[in-house]
């Protein structure tokens, strides 16, 4: 958080425009946005990324068609991958602590997450990698689904990492 404030402040970037732009779904005007923040605008990209991956809610195909017109095919794959895993990293840090200190979801009768549960570390690790493969699964059911298990935050993000990289 502290980085991304100082990269808005240090490169005074009108972020609320860059935001708005890139969640508008025209990739033209969100690629000009993004290449318009200058030297930080891999960054930029990447907390605009992290940011609709925690919202949930927001696809973020438009971000990375954005991206791929601003940093080329390989380079706007990286950035946009970077940004989901950073995303999916924190929503599930956030959605966990949530659940656990405010929310106190009884999950004791859920048949898929007693399974889960009962699954060792590289079968959660396989099963979150699947679901993450599978096109038409939300990113934000799979984040809320991983922060309502037992997976440990490392199998998380391994999972993550490894399953985001062909979607």
């Amino acid at each position: 958080l502290i980085l991304f404030l100082a990269t808005i402040y240090l490169w005074n970037i009108d972020l609320k425009a860059v935001v708005n732009t890139a969640a508008s779904g025209d990739i033209k005007s969100a690629a000009r946005a993004i290449a318009g923040a200058g030297t930080p605008a891999i960054l930029m990209s990447i907390y605009i990324n992290a940011a609709i991956s925690i919202m949930g809610v927001v696809p973020s195909v438009f971000l990375t068609g954005a991206n791929v017109l601003v940093f080329g095919l390989h380079g706007g794959f990286l950035v946009s991958w970077a940004g989901e895993v950073i995303g999916a990293a924190v929503s599930f840090m956030l959605y966990r602590w949530g659940i656990k200190s405010a929310a106190r979801i009884p999950t004791d009768r859920w048949k898929l997450i007693k399974t889960v549960n009962t699954l060792p570390g590289l079968r959660q690790i396989y099963f979150l990698m699947v679901l993450r493969m599978a096109p038409f699964v939300p990113s934000g059911l799979i984040n809320l689904l991983g922060a309502i298990t037992t997976i440990q935050p490392r199998n998380f993000i391994i999972a993550t990492t490894v399953g985001k990289f062909p979607a």
